[in-house]
């Protein structure tokens, strides 16, 4: 059984920030730091946060959508046959948050922080297109368990995708702090 510590969707710099710790060995996967919610005046320390916690955390520290970088569309992290992405989006969703503004206003602040308290009415299941999307990840990997962030269940979601013989399990983590065992 292997044991991780993961961070996920923690939103600093947006009004509905979550609180979190630089733990030795956890692993960081996206939207830790969130310059699209965050104030333009804020932009300049977040990204000293930023270069931070890349520095401590290296290669388990994933961009998310919201730190809107081109890291976002490809990073993942890899750690005793687990693979660690933020999310699995197509080119063209992936490509559009990559390139969006750093910094906000106080109006769409606002209005971030309606549209993540609606967001946990909804509820999150795992589409057989994000399945077969991580299952290749997988696959080109040689892993057998993919973890995700991105879509704030309120709980662990979990799935699983068998295609030629190749059985992986999907993870869909709540936003926060999270100890998986897998």
């Amino acid at each position: 059984m292997r044991k991780f510590v993961v961070y996920n969707d923690i939103h600093f710099g947006s009004l509905y920030a979550l609180d979190f710790d630089i733990e030795e060995g956890a692993i960081y996967n996206g939207d830790i730091i969130d310059f699209t919610g965050c104030l333009k005046k804020d932009l300049k320390d977040l990204r000293k946060m930023q270069d931070h916690l890349e520095q401590y955390a290296g290669p388990r520290y994933n961009h998310g959508n919201h730190e809107a970088s081109e890291r976002s569309m490809t990073d993942y992290y890899v750690e005793e046959g687990v693979l660690f992405r933020h999310a699995v989006w197509s080119y063209t969703k992936a490509l559009k948050w990559s390139t969006k503004k750093h910094g906000s206003s106080k109006f769409k602040r606002r209005l971030s922080l309606w549209f993540n308290k609606l967001r946990r009415f909804k509820q999150v299941t795992l589409s057989d297109d994000v399945l077969r999307r991580c299952w290749h990840y997988a696959v080109e990997e040689n892993c057998d368990v993919v973890v995700l962030g991105h879509s704030h269940p309120t709980e662990t979601v979990e799935g699983f995708w068998d295609q030629d013989g190749k059985v992986i399990r999907v993870l869909v983590l709540p936003a926060g702090r999270n100890v998986i065992e897998v």
